[in-house]
């Protein structure tokens, strides 16, 4: 994100997208690089940074977005920051974006320390690049002989926290990756919920990311539940359409 036009390419892509929010991963950024990006976007935007050579992670919320968003937490290592907000009924929202590490050991470790506060009127929605696959059958293709190094750890991450992994609910069986090398592709992005808002959901798709070898999920979700409202939410008199986006940025 260093580069001037590579940058501005991918704001514009953003912008057209429309998501509310942007979770990016591996953003290679300086404080400098985050001050442009802050100057150019138009709305806020949170950053986590390493080195302009590894991790760092971003959240970008979309401009004009009447919505007091506040940062909760940034770490030191580039690998996990968190966003919240909170509705008109009461309940606060945190946003967890997380770049796990490439190495098994690491991993491991990562997800083992990996905390969330599960409180009252909290509702979590935790993304990112996990380089782990959560089922080797279905989110494998060329099936390794054994699951991922971390797989053990992120599902009792996920049971511990009572997540779900949302694509995975809406498509069972089906078949589709996020990330490819080669012949070799995964499904390692994901977007996890916590369980109790399984029924707002209103699409969960993977899509086409044009400056990465990764590709983006995206969910929609209704924010309040289905049988009280339209699917829509309700603040300031204004009815936000609410899409939430999750990608890997690594090189055009």
């Amino acid at each position: 994100m260093g580069d001037k036009s590579k940058r501005n390419a991918l704001s514009q892509w953003c912008q057209k997208k429309d998501f509310d929010f942007i979770c990016l991963q591996e953003t290679h950024c300086t404080k400098i690089v985050e001050n442009e990006w802050k100057k150019e976007w138009g709305g806020l935007s949170f950053w986590c940074n390493e080195t302009s050579v590894s991790k760092g992670v971003a959240i970008l919320v979309k401009p004009n977005l009447d919505i007091n968003v506040t940062e909760k937490y940034r770490d030191g290592e580039g690998r996990k920051l968190i966003v919240e907000f909170k509705l008109d009924s009461n309940e606060t929202v945190r946003i967890f974006n997380v770049y796990a590490p490439n190495n098994g050991i690491e991993r491991k470790k990562f997800f083992n320390k990996l905390i969330i506060n599960n409180e009252n009127d909290v509702v979590n929605y935790v993304m990112g690049d996990f380089n782990c696959c959560l089922n080797r059958k279905l989110d494998r293709k060329h099936m390794p002989k054994r699951e991922d190094v971390g797989n053990h750890e992120l599902k009792n991450f996920i049971e511990k926290n009572e997540l779900t992994d949302i694509w995975r609910l809406r498509y069972p069986n089906k078949k589709q990756y996020t990330f490819s090398r080669g012949q070799s592709y995964s499904r390692i992005n994901y977007i996890f919920t916590s369980e109790n808002i399984d029924c707002r959901l209103k699409n969960a798709k993977i899509v086409y990311f044009p400056f990465s070898d990764h590709d983006g999920v995206t969910i929609s979700m209704n924010i309040i539940e289905p049988e009280r409202g339209p699917g829509y939410w309700k603040m300031n008199n204004s009815v936000i359409k609410t899409d939430l986006f999750i990608n890997t940025f690594e090189t055009f």
